[in-house]
């Protein structure tokens, strides 16, 4: 049977050894004495060992979960800028005289954390049904200086479709693991 001596840690019975030496100063002693106490008593330098080798792997794989939580977090966003720019045009009929420049504008204010600069979009409008990518295209355009269709009068009760693109960077330490992501979103209705 074991004595509570055996139960203890390495560094309490290194304690216990330096203190039964006769040594008065065992809770004075300096950090790194006891450091090389533990370190020097059994297996103690076999868990640091341990440590230090799966510690970079584990911090690469927490880096790499936020890293694509990032994106999907942006995702989102982009979705709702969308979302936010499809509703917007549905209600836009002879109110305005270039509906891209508004939708996007709605857009980017939605989607508030993106560079306005880097976001793609392509319009289909004035489709006789919701048929994916059919009507007048317009796009893609890149930046809100470039989001003009002044040339477009919007067809009441036609669908639209509203396609927009965001570079993205999936990566850690400053290694892209994708050079060509792009994160997509989409939305439509029908003008009223």
């Amino acid at each position: 049977m074991k004595t509570p001596s055996e139960y203890a840690s390495p560094f309490t019975r290194s304690l216990k050894r330096a203190a039964a030496s006769g040594n008065a100063r065992t809770s004075s002693r300096s950090a790194g004495r006891l450091l090389r106490a533990w370190l020097h008593n059994g297996d103690g330098g076999q868990s640091m060992v341990e440590v230090a080798l799966l510690l970079p792997i584990v911090m690469m794989m927490l880096t790499g979960i936020f890293s694509v939580g990032v994106a999907y977090v942006n995702l989102g966003s982009l979705q709702t800028g969308v979302n936010l720019g499809a509703s917007d045009l549905a209600g836009l009929y002879s109110v305005t005289s270039d509906p891209c420049a508004d939708t996007f504008a709605i857009i980017a204010s939605g989607a508030q954390s993106f560079n306005p600069a880097k976001i793609t979009v392509t319009y289909y409008l004035n489709a006789p049904t919701s048929a994916a990518a059919t009507g007048t295209k317009e796009g893609p355009f890149t930046g809100s200086s470039a989001n003009s269709c002044s040339s477009i009068a919007l067809t009441e009760r036609s669908y639209f479709s509203i396609y927009a693109l965001y570079p993205c960077n999936i990566g850690m330490y400053g290694i892209s693991f994708s050079s060509s992501c792009e994160l997509p979103a989409s939305g439509g209705g029908y003008v009223q």
